[in-house]
């Protein structure tokens, strides 16, 4: 008797320098931006938060627990809308971090553009044989250009999710994220290329 996996992909767009860790699969939230004053001041550091769900996924209530208090309040706005995988109990708590990253010379693209990128077509990456047999699960993390033209470059991987057993998971979120197509950011009205961290999740269930 054969069984079907649902394969389920999440793919999230940060700002750039932001990377984002949580205990628990998380089946969809915002995204989370650099605020501007932070990064004109280059302000980095590590916000930590412990949330409590309900049942239903859903985060019940948030608390930063330590982190720049400049840096708190753009998490606590995003964790809020969190949804994680239901777990049928409620009172779950998770942990998460949020790490923020300036980069010299280079200005935050996601806060100084008026209007963000949109994603327009999204392909979801084919999960490798040997990855699904195992059910080997997690996140890549990818930093990459979303071009003027709409188009996407890969410029580094961020957190891999490649193992000795597992090859290939890096580069089927790359190989899918270079096949998006977005709604260009705009500056003034023109299009604009922005370099923004996009996170892309395979869960087998």
């Amino acid at each position: 008797m054969s069984s079907t996996l649902l394969l389920l992909f999440l793919a999230v767009i940060d700002g750039r320098g932001i990377t984002v860790t949580s205990e628990g699969t998380i089946t969809s939230r915002p995204a989370v931006y650099y605020p501007q004053t932070a990064w004109s001041q280059r302000l980095e550091g590590l916000v930590s938060a412990v949330l409590t769900l309900d049942a239903d996924g859903n985060v019940a209530d948030a608390n930063i627990v330590s982190g720049p208090l400049a840096l708190r309040r753009t998490v606590l706005e995003s964790v809020l809308s969190w949804k994680y995988e239901p777990s049928g109990t409620s009172g779950r708590q998770v942990l998460v971090r949020v790490a923020f990253r300036t980069v010299e010379g280079l200005p935050d693209p996601a806060v100084e553009v008026s209007v963000r990128p949109r994603v327009l077509k999204r392909v979801d990456p084919i999960y490798p044989d040997e990855a699904r047999r195992v059910r080997y699960q997690g996140t890549v993390v990818l930093e990459a250009t979303v071009q003027a033209d709409g188009s996407v470059r890969v410029e580094r991987i961020v957190r891999s999710l490649d193992g000795p057993a597992t090859p290939g998971m890096d580069r089927a979120a790359i190989e899918a994220l270079e096949q998006w197509r977005f709604a260009p950011a705009l500056k003034n009205g023109i299009p604009v290329p922005v370099v923004l961290t996009i996170e892309v999740q395979f869960n087998l269930r």
